[in-house]
């Protein structure tokens, strides 16, 4: 009579140990693999012989990086193409597969908690990978969602003892969720799996990824050797820097201005570019006499010959012709140009303008302006793209700057930021903030003590 493991009444994964102590080896069959969950037969698998020929733990995944809607998905769409009961596999989907997999496992070790008991299990698994001791496949002829768990021994009478059901190799499949399985003893059951389980793990498009998982894991926190701390500066630089990079790398400056600007301003053309075009807008900040208006035309005009977009300019009234002689016509851009005066009464008619300079934008510090309440309408309305021009971006308070950058930034933007020391200093801070990643507004006395600080 065959015994029912639900998790609720009988628990698979502490039967399951105490079956394997009795044995020598284990075969299993999953859809999914948690690599830190190996620490649950890590102390079992460990005291048990092996050789290269016979690991004492053979693992086969049969889910290779395919989310369960996608799954449906194709399988849908093979109804459309009428190759239901083909498997469509050649070497290169397979190797596709593998790779799918492989990014997986990846997202899996930067994930949870980094405590000492993930750690340990982490390099346990890859101490048992490297020596042998486990042996690690992916089945991908097509998705393999079956799990069975078969215990061998040198036995007359009772030489295989299996389990088929429901649970994953992972602590909640074998400890926590409510799963279905049962054992399985008598002789022909057990040789009816080891039968199915050999033809699958022999598989042509069975591929051993041993090796990939042991470098993955040394690739990763529970490596033998950790960054140095300038490693890491040089990697968040070098991540911070992914706007210069590719704005450089992708955009040219307008031939008309190559022989007008100087090389920083140069780069500042590619580097405004990528960032507008990707992030929705951008300031340019330095002092006057350095060349942000002409630095500002050349962007405009990058970004209409890259994308069509035509420039609606917001300035202080005395710089209107300015704009419109030196610059819109000078260089054909072909620009509106509206001062601060007319905001109110031109912007709620105006066409749409994808591209929004705002110069002298500290003029824009207060929300409660009704041109920076009709400009920010109009920003938002015509989902413009927004680059601001201002020597003086902060006057009196800091939320003069978050005004500005509120122009084209929503108060619910996730800046990927935390301002971690000005919040430290708000007993209060963690009511006012939700779960995300959201801009915070410090007082002007914390956030210098957060500049101080951080």
């Amino acid at each position: 009579m065959s015994r029912i493991f639900d998790n609720i009444d009988m628990h698979l994964g502490e039967h399951l140990k105490k079956v394997l102590s009795d044995y020598d080896r284990m075969d299993a069959a999953v859809g999914y693999f948690n690599l830190r969950g190996w620490q649950f037969f890590a102390p079992i698998i460990g005291e048990k012989k092996f050789t290269k020929e016979t690991p004492a733990a053979r693992i086969l995944i049969g889910m290779t990086g395919a989310e369960p809607d996608r799954v449906i998905s194709d399988y849908l769409q093979s109804t459309v193409n009428g190759s239901v009961d083909s498997d469509g596999i050649d070497n290169t989907l397979a190797r596709e597969r593998r790779n799918q997999a492989i990014l997986k496992f990846r997202e899996q070790l930067s994930r949870g908690v980094l405590d000492q008991g993930h750690y340990e299990a982490l390099r346990t698994l890859k101490q048992h990978l490297q020596e042998g001791r486990i042996q690690i496949k992916l089945f991908t002829r097509r998705p393999l969602h079956g799990k069975t768990y078969i215990c061998h021994r040198e036995d007359v009478t009772n030489p295989i003892t299996a389990f088929v059901g429901s649970s994953n190799l992972t602590m909640s499949g074998l400890q926590h969720n409510f799963e279905l399985n049962v054992d399985v003893v008598d002789w022909d059951g057990t040789k009816v799996l080891d039968k199915w389980f050999q033809e699958r793990w022999n598989d042509r498009y069975t591929i051993d990824i041993t090796e990939d998982l042991v470098e993955l894991i040394q690739e990763s926190w529970a490596g033998d050797s950790q960054p140095s701390p300038y490693d890491v500066f040089l990697k968040i630089c070098w991540h911070l820097s992914r706007d210069v990079r590719e704005g450089l790398a992708e955009y040219g400056v307008p031939t008309i201005l190559q022989k007008e600007l100087l090389e920083y301003q140069a780069s500042a053309v590619k580097t405004l570019a990528r960032r507008i075009a990707t992030r929705g807008g951008a300031m340019l900040g330095d002092v006057v006499g350095l060349g942000k208006s002409i630095t500002a035309t050349a962007v405009a005009m990058l970004l209409k010959e890259e994308y069509g977009w035509d420039t609606l300019i917001i300035c202080p009234k005395n710089l209107v012709n300015m704009w419109e002689q030196e610059y819109s016509d000078t260089y054909e851009l072909n620009a509106r140009v509206v001062p601060y005066s007319m905001v109110t009464r031109v912007l709620p008619d105006l066409r749409r303008y994808r591209f929004v300079i705002v110069d002298e934008s500290h003029t824009m510090r207060s929300e409660d302006r009704q041109d920076y309440v009709q400009l920010k309408d109009y920003i938002q309305r015509n989902d413009s793209k927004v680059l601001l021009l201002t020597a003086t971006p902060f006057n009196i308070r800091f939320k003069d700057v978050a005004n500005q950058l509120g122009l084209f930034l929503d108060d619910d933007s996730d800046l990927g930021l935390q301002p971690t020391a000005a919040m430290a200093l708000d007993a209060d801070s963690q009511r006012k903030l939700t779960k995300r990643l959201r801009p915070w507004q410090p007082s002007s006395a914390q956030m210098k003590q957060t500049i101080g600080n951080d």
